[in-house]
């Protein structure tokens, strides 16, 4: 465990928050564009994660966020502190795996991803959390237009949670939330309001297609051939 904990962790936090941050990117919500540092950001990842599995066998575990290290008779031990918590990990693995996304952005040299990661375990509770309490600032009469500020900067941290599309669709909504133009669904989350904007506009692109083809339903509307083409059933 030790050789892989002090040799990787200090290192690697200490490239990814500078690399991203040159990219004008501190929060992490999109790769970088510069295809040099994409290719740099890939290599980094790859060799973080290849020492992150080894010592995941040797006993590292994410909820624990510091390690101790007996050194030679006589001297103090050695304390790791991790610089970065599973959920960041997480959302570098969502940015990892966009650099691949659309086949060959530049990123690592291949067209396959080399390791699944799943990055649904990031907690949808964190956008949900930050959501709502904007949402009730935004009722209150006489709120601080700095504290609610300060409220929406932090729900638009939790967008690197998302892919770069959804991050489109999420400003849609909290646009449309902020002017009270938003269908609050009672029940919906964060995340599902998100996919339903989604949705729509993936439908009504579709549409605008079907109109300009002159594609019709079973019932000589739109709609019917809109989920007939949504699986590409033609």
């Amino acid at each position: 465990l030790r050789k892989h904990h002090p040799g990787i962790f200090p290192h690697q936090s200490s490239v990814w928050p500078g690399l991203f941050n040159r990219a004008g990117i501190p929060d992490f919500t999109k790769p970088p564009d510069d295809l040099t540092e994409r290719g740099k950001f890939a290599k980094l990842f790859r060799e973080f994660n290849s020492h992150l599995e080894a010592a995941k066998i040797q006993g590292f575990v994410w909820n624990r966020s510091s390690y101790e290290f007996d050194n030679e008779p006589g001297k103090a031990k050695t304390v790791i502190e991790l610089p970065f918590d599973e959920n960041i990990y997480l959302i570098l693995a969502i940015r990892y795996k966009e650099l691949f996304a659309g086949g060959g952005g530049g990123g690592g040299g291949s067209g396959d991803i080399p390791y699944e990661i799943d990055t649904g375990k990031i907690d949808a509770d964190f956008m949900n959390t930050r959501f709502d309490k904007y949402l009730k600032m935004l009722g209150q009469p006489g709120i601080d237009q700095d504290q609610l500020q300060q409220t929406l900067d932090e729900v638009h941290k939790s967008f690197a949670y998302l892919i770069q599309e959804e991050q489109k669709y999420a400003n849609i909504f909290l646009n449309d939330v902020h002017r009270g133009d938003a269908d609050l669904a009672a029940g919906m989350t964060f995340r599902d309001h998100i996919t339903h904007y989604r949705s729509n506009a993936k439908d009504a692109q579709i549409s605008s297609l079907a109109h300009i083809f002159g594609l019709k339903g079973k019932n000589g509307v739109g709609p019917g051939w809109l989920k007939v083409s949504r699986y590409c059933y033609w």
